[in-house]
């Protein structure tokens, strides 16, 4: 993947894509804890990654990059390549951005990954802590230019895991998440595809305009999901939905899916998901014929479409079911 992609928002990232290595358990392992990082969410860990990167950047071997569980505090980041050899970086904990977004607002990025060839990208979570900067530039006030989550430049052969817009919802005074774009990308044996998943509770939230296009699935778990009614221990969710939610474009996905349902939409019924846009979509099953979950999701549908269960709540366009 050569060129930037940006996420500006908070990221999941879980992945079981292991084919670019050969042993995780004889590769050096360079834990950022050994070089001085906190999993406390306090602590400045910044110093400490950039120490286990130049190590592993630099190692002969495939080498790993391994972030254990913990909330870590990390400044502006830059792994800059080329490297030696394959590198994994392995997140089972989570990043955070500082609260204050004037020290990471002016650069253009948190995270950067740049002239890297040959990375494998997976697990935990980051988050930009972006609520402040986007109040900021709401109320018109003196705001930096603003910062990618995380971004790729120049790099190729960049494995990332399914991606998920989540975590929405989890607080009743939220700013929201606009104009997303994930394009041109391939997912391979991931447990989910693309998915945008919010909780089941009222929030001042809302998405708008994300476009996934140009997809491919190789054998994903879940290609195409969108939650609204995400609530895992079954407390504290109401059943009422956050937030105003309009999607954008979904389309030119194709590929298999190892479960049946290949494309869920699963909306609030108080605010419904509107404005989606289907459009030459192909996910077959790989053991059978696929089929398609939609609840409250309302929108067009265009070109092929499969599976498309769900036709009866979307307005079908006059070249719907043509190549």
């Amino acid at each position: 993947m050569a060129n930037n992609t940006s996420f500006p928002c908070a990221i999941i990232l879980v992945s079981i894509v292991v084919f670019l290595i050969n042993s995780s358990n004889a590769m050096p392992s360079f834990n950022v804890q050994k070089y001085g990082a906190r999993g406390d969410g306090k602590t400045d860990s910044t110093e400490p990654f950039l120490t286990a990167w130049s190590l592993a950047c630099g190692s002969e071997a495939q080498a790993m990059v391994y972030i254990p569980h913990g909330t870590y505090l990390v400044r502006n980041l830059v792994f800059s390549g080329p490297c030696k050899n394959i590198i994994t970086f392995k997140i089972d904990g989570k990043l955070v951005a500082p609260k204050n977004y004037w020290s990471i607002g002016n650069s253009g990025y948190w995270i950067l990954f740049a002239k890297v060839n040959r990375i494998l990208v997976y697990g935990g979570t980051i988050d930009a802590k972006g609520a402040g900067y986007w109040s900021c530039r709401k109320k018109g006030g003196h705001c930096p230019q603003g910062a990618r989550s995380i971004s790729f430049s120049w790099c190729n052969n960049v494995l990332l895991s399914g991606l998920t817009i989540g975590s929405l919802g989890d607080h009743a005074d939220e700013e929201g998440v606009k104009n997303v774009t994930v394009t041109n990308s391939v997912f391979t044996k991931t447990r989910n595809g693309v998915r945008i998943k919010s909780w089941a509770r009222p929030s001042s939230g809302f998405v708008r305009n994300v476009e996934f296009r140009n997809l491919v699935m190789r054998n994903v778990g879940n290609p195409l999901i969108i939650d609204q009614n995400y609530c895992p221990s079954g407390k504290g969710c109401p059943n009422q939905l956050w937030c105003e939610d309009k999607w954008s474009d979904i389309c030119k996905h194709k590929g298999t899916s190892r479960t049946p349902i290949a494309v869920k939409l699963d909306c609030s019924g108080s605010h419904h998901c509107t404005g989606i846009r289907l459009k030459n979509i192909n996910l077959t099953y790989m053991k059978g014929s696929t089929t398609s979950f939609c609840k409250n999701a309302h929108g067009r549908a265009s070109r092929v479409v499969v599976p498309m269960n769900c036709s009866s709540k979307f307005e079908c366009d006059e070249a719907f079911g043509q190549n």
